[in-house]
């Protein structure tokens, strides 16, 4: 997942969070939790004070431990591998409210474990005063988690055992959101500014100088960093060396120090008390009379080669000022059942009696044509949107692509004479589908529909049955070949619009083959249906396999998105190699150089910090540069995106706005949210 959130987020970097929190733990992720399992640790709790992960947050894991010798072995273990690479690695012990806390660091501060045992429970942190607040917690000194009265309510609304739970508290949101936590965020992100600023120096000086300088005099002597700016704004000292992370009380630029380690806010500037209240002037439009608690559950099954991750998620309350409410009003309260695709992907909305989406549309349309037989009076409890999974699909966004393969060659003539273009479009495979209550009002608004066309555009269009399947009567809604705004004949008969209403639901279609699958698939019993409080109002399931055109399609998407996003990677490739040669051709080198200078490694579209500078900029081997791009056959073998793509098979998320307790107002809402995914097996 990891590599479509930095592609979706055009930020195609890696900052090693996993690494970097394992080391500060003094932990590593082994095989021995397979082995063990149970038998030694029963259950594992992870809690932090904010959510600022990237930039460096406090991470305490809480064991509740079987076997406290094998246990404690283990633990051991992991930080002696430590030690061969940090050296001065010590442990020294202290005390907080009576209990004994050893400490592990290195002089870098890359391992800070904090380890503490109160009964059966072993507490491991990255934070002194996280694992302090802990340890008063499970004295009873600081207010308690389990005792909130949020998470008792989440608990008791959707009972059930889960792998695993995640919880997101009032408390923790109104800490977010709070002035002590936004002002020190933001001072921190002052000083991750200051912090960046040696390394940049140092860079500037290989570009000018042809070679990186050799020390931190060096480079105060070339005049491009001044002695002040060995010094946060505080006073703080910033120590650096070239070639290496600038650091101090702050931390350094790939790793800053959490938040709750930092000195508390006692006064603000001027400006910082203005920022904070713009702040909370637009988050009060939203959020005036709760903050939400979120409750996340995940469970994981592996069944038939297949691994299925059932992920859900509870947002409440949401209140009647929010956006959330204005798509409720939209779709209104009523619930749809939607079975599985076999293939293609589909989007199913359940459209209530009283969604307010019915009534703006039959004003439209009555507005515009002075018809009140022209509406939605027809239409039942849900509508639907899809593609299916067809070659016709990957055919048309060939036409268009240029991020992932050779762009084509422009036609002759405009795209509204390019037949081609109307050939491909016509063959494209979406479709539109929705529930008829009422046939007799479906035909009397066609109709209607069939007479305004002809009135505004009079010989445009010609309607009629094209033929039938399953002996339902095909309609074709296409463009007449005497209408004179045509710019050519041959298009009349490369696009059209195939309709057919099978009793319970009217479909509508550009290809008749999809047409022709859609009308299966109904007939066969395969339709969305009312439902009960308990299920969805809406509904996306996509399914495809390997080397099928959906798949490929979002190949293609994921790849695009990725090739274009590179832009940043490369610059930020080539403001490395062209300040230090000595990263050309090392990409091991250029990766811990990124990390130390600038907090990120930029990635290749393969995943890999396997950048090459040539005459028109930094590139790679395989996507060449920006100047001189190269398309090479996907999936990129070994690349991130390969990974995911070569193992996702389906995706399936549903969506509802479920009422609450009236003690939560009569508009509260809660927003609750499904995702399930199937990943086949892992492949070389």
């Amino acid at each position: 997942i990891t590599p479509v959130v930095q592609t979706l987020e055009r930020s195609p970097e890696d900052r090693q969070l996993s690494a970097r929190y394992q080391t500060q733990l003094g932990l590593h992720r082994s095989g021995m939790a397979k082995l063990l399992g149970h038998a030694v640790v029963g259950q594992v709790a992870i809690t932090g004070s904010d959510p600022y992960l990237r930039e460096g947050s406090d991470i305490t894991l809480i064991f509740s431990v079987k076997q406290q010798a094998i246990f404690d072995q283990e633990l051991a273990r992991h930080l002696d591998g430590y030690k061969a690479d940090l050296p001065g690695l010590t442990t020294s012990t202290r005390e907080h409210a009576g209990v004994r806390i050893s400490v592990s660091a290195d002089s870098g501060a890359s391992v800070r474990q904090q380890r503490a045992q109160i009964g059966d429970r072993a507490i491991v942190s990255n934070s002194p005063r996280a694992i302090e607040r802990v340890i008063d917690a499970i004295q009873g000194k600081v207010a308690r988690l389990a005792d909130e009265p949020d998470l008792k309510y989440l608990l008791a609304r959707d009972p059930g055992s889960h792998q695993l739970f995640a919880f997101l508290s009032d408390r923790f949101i109104a800490a977010v959101v709070g002035p002590q936590q936004k002002v020190l965020a933001a001072r921190r992100q002052q000083a991750l500014a200051e912090l960046l600023t040696p390394g940049y120096a140092a860079l500037l000086h290989g570009w000018l100088f042809g070679q990186p300088p050799v020390n931190t005099e060096a480079l105060l002597a070339s005049a491009l960093l001044h002695s002040d700016e060995l010094a946060h704004a505080d006073g703080e000292e910033i120590r650096f060396t070239p070639g290496f992370a600038a650091t101090s009380a702050w931390g350094r630029p790939s790793s800053l120090t959490p938040l709750i380690d930092l000195p508390a806010v006692t006064e603000v500037s001027e400006a910082e008390k203005l920022a904070y209240e713009g702040f909370v002037t637009s988050y009060q439009q939203y959020w005036k009379q709760f903050i939400d608690p979120v409750a996340l559950r995940l469970d994981l099954a592996d069944a038939g080669g297949e691994t299925t991750a059932q992920i859900d998620v509870r947002i409440l309350p949401l209140i009647s000022a929010s956006d959330y409410n204005e798509i409720l009003e939209i779709v209104g309260s009523s619930r749809v059942e939607v079975q599985g695709l076999d293939r293609g992907v589909q989007a199913v909305w359940a459209v209530g009696a009283d969604a307010r989406l019915r009534k703006e549309f039959d004003g439209l349309l009555r507005s515009m044509t002075g018809s009140q037989e022209i509406g939605l009076g027809w239409l039942g409890n849900w509508v639907a949107l899809g593609l299916d999974d067809r070659a016709e699909l990957v055919e048309l966004l060939s036409k268009f692509d240029d991020k992932v393969q050779l762009p084509s060659s422009k036609p002759a003539v405009s795209e509204l004479e390019d037949l081609d273009l109307w050939q491909r479009v016509g063959r494209f495979p979406i479709y539109a589908a929705a529930e008829v209550k009422n046939p007799v009002m479906l035909i009397a608004t066609l109709t209607a529909i069939r007479t305004m066309l002809g009135q505004v555009a009079p010989g445009a269009t010609e309607w009629g049955e094209s033929g039938r399947y399953r002996d339902l009567p095909i309609v074709r809604v296409g463009i007449s070949k005497t209408w004179p705004m045509l710019p050519n004949r041959a298009i009349a008969d490369a696009v059209a619009l195939h309709y057919v209403q099978t009793g319970s639901a009217f479909v509508l279609a550009l290809n008749p083959e999809t047409l022709h699958r859609m009308i299966d698939r109904l007939l066969d019993g395969k339709v969305p249906k009312a439902a009960s409080a308990d299920h969805a109002q809406f509904v996306v399931d996509a399914r495809s396999r390997l080397g099928a055109p959906l798949w490929t399609a979002l190949l293609w998407l994921i790849q695009g998105q990725a090739n274009e996003s590179q832009g940043v990677a490369r610059r930020s490739a080539e403001i490395l190699m062209r300040g230090e040669s000595a990263l050309q051709n090392n990409p091991e080198l250029l990766a811990a150089r990124a990390l130390a200078y600038f907090g990120s490694v930029p990635l290749t579209p393969q995943g890999d910090s396997a950048f090459l500078l040539r005459a028109d900029g930094a590139g790679d081997a395989l996507s060449g540069t920006l100047q001189v791009p190269s398309f090479v056959e996907l999936p990129i073998p070994g690349s991130p995106i390969a990974k995911l793509m070569q193992r996702l098979t389906r995706v399936r998320a549903e969506v509802s706005f479920d009422p609450e307790p009236a003690v939560a107002g009569a508009q509260a809402r809660s927003l609750h949210t499904r995702f399930s995914l199937n990943f086949g097996e892992a492949r070389e």
